[in-house]
């Protein structure tokens, strides 16, 4: 992971040199443009860009979806940079890299056509890979790999697949550390070096190829805030890749909304009813909104002009929401992750306006969760795998490194990323721009325990809670991460003079769930419980009172889409302790607030006065109460509970 992110970076450095720019050598990118094939590619892109990694063997693959009972002849791809390009072969392999053909080939810049020595038989419902494997050259000649630069808008990352090795493979190795290469499902959002240039020689003995839909978004028409049981339109982005010549006119839909039964729908291209081959476009059906909350929509393409489609197994999504929806919660907290090193010497000068931005949320009644993820440029002593792990899901590729600040996983509107520059943005607007979105799970209870062992502590922690609003819930995961406050060090960057004590918070020390959280099953009543247990080891001399799980409730990291990735809900425990939610319905109270001491009008029995995390505060009106806001329990003389929320100016 690490090497593809080096590579992804040096792309972004170079683009000048990578994009329209003539391969070197012999050849050229428009000669022996083949006319059929199967491939994700544009066939005479405008401009194309180049990927590889200097003086290695690189393995360039596309997905053959299955289409059992069709022969693969040959296969067609273009490479760049014809005097750097050594030896060279067609691979074949299954879905896992395993390769189950190999034959060699003289590769030169520009289009190449392989034709196979033994045509290759492709099984039913079996998923192939093919392409071909060269050595890179050095220097602006090590991206041989050509791409066609196609928009993010029409890539299909999830086909394209690239590997490095030290030596060639050979017939029956497992390829090794491969990765599908950028896109909206990969971790390097928005690299927009397109699709790969690679199209299968296939004789379609069996016809799945006949009619084919490859679609790469939905949408719904005009605007995601629907109106309240309307027929509207949605509108599924893709691009015919039917052989021949054959034009699209009809297909049907399996769609889900919301949390309703799966339905089918008729759905045509927008441009006079038909879409040519090779071309990319829309194509609309109707759907009945729900009366009431928000959720998204999940589509799939099964059938195209009659028949099969050879995709119907990718899905598609859209989010929603329905306008005046009165469903869900007001937001009651947000999570805060902030992106840092030690190697960051700009880092320290976000810290003001993080901490000012905090306190705001606090004062204005919000629960603030942080984590201070120590990843995004360079590492450092704190940095932990996941960590590394988490950052490129959300760094999209258009953010800033560190220092950088994410609020809820939100990808706003108007902006291309998840991770906003902690020293360039207002800080404080977008986090009461994420206090707008409402809550659809409600955290009830984060219990806490630890066990002293020989070297550490066995930690185990149990989330619970419940959904307040219908969403589809099929991709709910929760994380639950220890973290440490109050770390004194005098080697972070940027600290004047050099060697000064500085103070690090919210510094992860063990991650208790898997990168991207455990799955949360929803119960028949809404409920949900999610245990993770962990070893703490003592190696960090970690200081107990400073330590605290943090807990959210997320979309998938690994979601297609990356306005889903968002969280639902956070809280945050002390280290052995709980946070509960006092969820005692709020009812009128008659309560004063004067110089920080409450007014409590009329008798009471007992009063508890609790801050937003939940922790108690004090049992007496008597106590002078610090700025932000309070919920009140009071107990009256007749047994009967009044809770009321007080704000402390």
């Amino acid at each position: 992971m690490r090497k593809l992110f080096t590579l992804l970076v040096g792309l972004l450095l170079l683009s000048g040199a990578l994009t329209a720019q003539a391969p070197a050598g012999s050849g050229s990118l428009r000669a022996d443009v083949p006319t059929g094939g199967f491939g994700y590619a544009l066939r005479t892109p405008t401009d194309t860009t180049g990927v590889g990694e200097g003086n290695k063997y690189m393995v360039a693959l596309i997905e053959l979806p299955p289409m059992g009972g069709n022969v693969l002849r040959g296969i067609s791809f273009c490479t760049r940079f014809d005097d750097a390009l050594k030896g060279g072969a067609v691979i074949i392999a299954e879905a896992n890299g395993k390769i189950l053909y190999k034959q060699a080939a003289n590769i030169t810049a520009g289009w190449n056509k392989v034709s196979l020595a033994d045509p290759f038989t492709l099984k039913a419902n079996t998923t192939y890979l093919v392409g071909y494997e060269t050595k890179c050259g050095l220097g602006n000649k090590l991206y041989t790999a050509a791409f066609d630069g196609a928009p993010n808008e029409e890539q299909a990352p999830e086909a394209t697949w690239v590997s490095y090795s030290a030596a060639e493979y050979r017939e029956g190795d497992q390829i090794q550390f491969l990765q599908q290469l950028a896109g909206k499902k990969g971790p390097f959002n928005k690299m927009n070096v397109g699709n790969l240039m690679i199209f299968a020689d296939i004789e379609d003995t069996s016809h799945p190829l006949e009619n084919a839909f490859y679609p790469y978004s939905a949408r719904f028409e005009g605007d995601k805030f629907l109106a309240a049981d309307a027929s509207v339109n949605v509108l599924i982005s893709g691009r015919n890749l039917s052989s021949g010549n054959k034009a699209l006119t009809e297909l049907s839909v399996s769609y889900e909304m919301g949390m309703d039964a799966a339905l089918t729908a008729r759905a045509v291209p927008t441009t006079d009813g038909t879409l040519a081959p090779s071309v990319a476009g829309d194509v609309a059906f109707k759907v009945q909104t729900p009366s009431d909350g928000f959720g998204r929509l999940s589509v799939s393409v099964q059938q195209v002009n009659g028949t099969a489609n050879i995709f119907a197994h990718k899905p598609v999504v859209a989010l929603y929401t329905i306008q005046g929806s009165s469903q869900g919660i007001p937001r009651e907290n947000i999570l805060i992750e902030h992106f840092t090193t030690e190697e960051c010497g700009n880092c320290p000068t976000a810290d003001p306006k993080i901490e000012q931005m905090m306190e705001q949320l606090k004062e204005e009644g919000v629960q603030v969760n942080y984590i201070a993820h120590h990843s995004g440029y360079k590492t450092d002593r704190y940095t932990l795998t996941q960590d590394k792990e988490i950052m490129p899901y959300l760094y999209m590729a258009n953010g800033g490194f560190a220092p950088a600040v994410g609020y809820d996983r939100r990808l706003f509107s108007g902006e291309d990323r998840i991770l906003l520059s902690a020293n360039l943005i207002d800080l404080t607007a977008y986090g009461r721009r994420a206090r707008e979105f409402a809550q659809m799970i409600h955290i009830d209870a984060l219990e806490v325990s630890s066990q002293a062992t020989e070297g550490g502590e066995n930690v185990t922690a149990t989330l619970t809670g419940k959904m307040v609003g219908p969403f589809n819930t099929d991709n709910l995961f929760a994380e639950m991460v220890i973290t440490e406050d109050d770390i004194h060090s005098t080697t972070q960057g940027g600290v004047q003079p050099w060697g000064s004590d500085y103070v690090h918070n919210g510094v992860p020390r063990l991650y208790l769930t898997p990168t991207g959280g455990t799955r949360v099953a929803i119960q028949d009543d809404g409920t949900f419980s999610v245990t993770a247990t962990g070893f703490m080891l003592n190696v960090f001399g970690y200081k107990k009172e400073n330590l605290k799980v943090v807990a959210l409730v997320c979309n998938g990291l690994t979601g297609e889409d990356p306005a889903e990735r968002f969280v639902h809900a956070s809280c945050t425990a002390p280290f052995g302790g709980s946070y509960n939610r006092i969820d005692t319905p709020l009812k009128d109270l008659n309560i004063g607030v004067r110089n920080g001491y409450l007014q409590l009008d009329g008798a009471f029995a007992a009063v508890q006065v609790y801050n937003v995390s939940g922790a108690l505060v004090s049992t007496s009106a008597q106590t002078q109460l610090g700025r932000g806001l309070y919920i009140v329990r009071v107990l009256l003389p007749d047994a009967s509970t009044r809770v009321a929320k007080v704000l402390v100016p």
